[in-house]
């Protein structure tokens, strides 16, 4: 899914890009590990979020891309 182009992926996309299921993409959620917000009750983790996880950055610009 892409937003005034800002790629956005779910759940089930991370979950084979991280090779992880979804139970742990949920505890990295909630514990603030991965930033994501809700889209029509769907978890979406923007591009910038998931490298800045990837790369260990718990804290990158949510509101900015």
């Amino acid at each position: 899914m892409e937003i005034q182009d800002i790629k956005l992926y779910n759940l089930q996309e991370l979950k084979e890009i991280l090779n992880v299921s979804e139970r742990t993409l949920l505890t990295y959620l909630k514990r603030g590990k991965l930033k994501g917000q809700k889209i029509n009750k769907r978890w979406q983790i923007s591009e910038r979020n998931l490298k800045a996880f990837i790369h260990g950055d718990t804290h990158p610009d949510i509101g900015t891309e």
